[in-house]
């Protein structure tokens, strides 16, 4: 699955990265380390050009008042950071052809092997609950997204069985690619200022579950309308109706106070991949937050 995503960059010689953060310095080291032919470009509105020369001394740094639009004529991909708003960048048509994302590459070729979690409230504790369970059920795993690894980082680390992604509607804004397994727990009015609106921010949102297949499957929530048509696939499972008592009565021994929905999601996905109850037990057992 490396290697493809490899030769996917590879297919694009030249690639700006925009935005200099977290994500933007592990996409130039996994550049320099598996794509030596690529021409990089770093372009960061918000740094100094000469700190930025010294972190990225292979890349060519770009002056930060560069209109962002000009310099997508001179590359071929532009890895966008998910801190810059998609929707606030000018609606020109070979810029927004040309933008791209870690966390769309990494669905694009290792979604099969990926559980992903979004939600405005409750995703880093059901992303660290959903691990345990499969970790419990013997299965390798490696975190990523918020409150794990850059994904590229992750990738580099190894191919685990699965990987469990939380994911911020920053992340999911422009992804053309969903996990084989997708969660969204919820939908509250936040961060309507980076998506300007709500309806943008409910879109990014179901983004996670809108390019599946009929193999993959969503966990929702039916209290929510913003899911549709979503919510009546046959390959959807509304996690707010699974019994949960005994789960209830495990956190509660422990002092866990998890949500119902922590739990109800714990308890749909169990079930859809077979996992016994004692795994789901051993889960809250080794559960931290």
């Amino acid at each position: 699955m490396i290697d493809s995503l490899i030769a996917d960059l590879n297919s694009t010689p030249r690639i700006l990265i925009f935005g200099a953060g977290t994500e933007g310095a592990s996409s130039y080291r996994f550049l320099r380390a598996h794509c030596a032919g690529i021409t990089v470009g770093l372009l960061d509105q918000l740094a100094d050009p000469d700190a930025l020369a010294h972190r990225f001394s292979e890349a060519k740094i770009h002056d930060p008042k560069s209109a962002i639009e000009t310099l997508a004529e001179h590359y071929d991909r532009i890895l966008i950071a998910p801190g810059i708003s998609p929707e606030k960048l000018p609606a020109d048509r070979t810029l927004q052809a040309k933008l791209d994302s870690q966390t769309n590459l990494f669905l694009k070729h290792f979604g099969p092997k990926t559980l992903a979690i979004t939600g405005t409230k409750g995703k880093t504790t059901t992303a660290l609950l959903l691990a345990e369970l499969l970790k419990a059920a013997g299965k390798s795993v490696a975190l990523l997204g918020n409150m794990g690894q850059p994904a590229f980082e992750a990738i580099e680390a190894g191919t685990p069985e699965w990987f469990v992604a939380e994911l911020s509607s920053y992340q999911l804004a422009r992804i053309q690619h969903s996990p084989h397994l997708a969660v969204v727990l919820n939908f509250h009015q936040e961060h309507l200022d980076y998506h300007l609106g709500y309806e943008n921010y409910v879109a990014a949102k179901l983004n996670l579950a809108r390019f599946q297949g009929a193999n993959d499957h969503l966990f929702f929530h039916g209290g929510y309308r913003e899911f549709g048509p979503l919510a009546t696939r046959q390959n959807a499972t509304n996690f707010s109706r699974a019994e949960i008592a005994d789960l209830e009565a495990i956190g509660q021994q422990k002092q866990l106070f998890l949500h119902p929905d922590t739990l109800g999601v714990l308890r749909a996905v169990s079930d859809y991949l077979g996992i016994d109850r004692r795994a789901e037990a051993q889960a809250l057992e080794q559960f931290q937050r």
